[in-house]
């Protein structure tokens, strides 16, 4: 059930809604609660990784990502046509 809220943002961000609104085709509000559900749920996940950093153990995730497989490249395993590496991608 949905419970109506008032938000007060300023003016800037309220156009700014505005106008990703009409791209959109939505409206105002549809996309204010697409984007406080989105803000949420980012910052959950942010919260959770916060709580996980402080018993983190690098050794151990160090290890894991060291003991990669030995086993060859299987069907399947090829790069994608036009695959440009990581690094060699030019950054906006």
């Amino acid at each position: 059930m949905a419970t109506s809220m008032h938000i007060e943002v300023d003016e800037e961000a309220a156009e700014e809604i505005r106008e990703l609104a009409a791209t959109l085709q939505k409206t105002p509000e549809e996309t204010m609660e697409e984007v406080v559900a989105n803000g949420l749920h980012m910052l959950r996940r942010y919260a959770f990784l916060l709580k996980k950093s402080k018993t983190a153990d690098i050794g151990d995730a160090l290890a894991i990502l060291n003991r990669g497989g030995n086993e060859p490249p299987v069907p399947g395993d090829e790069l994608p046509e036009g695959y440009i590496p990581f690094e060699q991608r030019r950054r906006a």
